[in-house]
């Protein structure tokens, strides 16, 4: 496992990344945008395995824990990616924001196992 692309470069060689993480974004929407832009060059370049830590890999850097919003739209754009992983820094369990997060996760991860 290698980073594909990481600040607009390849990172590693394409034969040797089956599955890869784009970075270690922080835990917000730029962090979530970067993460995208990330996977679109990826594909680009034709890498085919790849995903991102969902909600971020940094976490509270301002002492705040992660945020639902950007969280919950991490996980439905994470379960469209090959690569679909909950890891990082900080709190990252759906169930420990709410039900709400909690349902929404469970039916993006179901639709990515569908998809599998």
């Amino acid at each position: 496992m290698a980073r594909p692309v990481d600040f607009y470069r390849s990172f590693a060689p394409r034969y040797a990344v089956f599955s890869g993480w784009v970075g270690d974004e922080d835990d917000d929407y730029s962090g979530l945008r970067r993460a995208l832009t990330y996977m679109l060059h990826s594909g680009q370049r034709g890498y085919v395995g790849f995903g991102s830590d969902i909600g971020g890999y940094r976490c509270c850097a301002n002492g705040v824990a992660r945020e639902k919003e950007p969280f919950i739209r991490w996980a439905q754009l994470g379960a469209f990616n090959s690569l679909m992983e909950n890891g990082g820094g900080g709190e990252h369990r759906p169930w420990l924001f709410d039900r709400e997060t909690t349902d929404i996760y469970r039916k993006f991860v179901d639709i990515h196992y569908e998809l599998v």
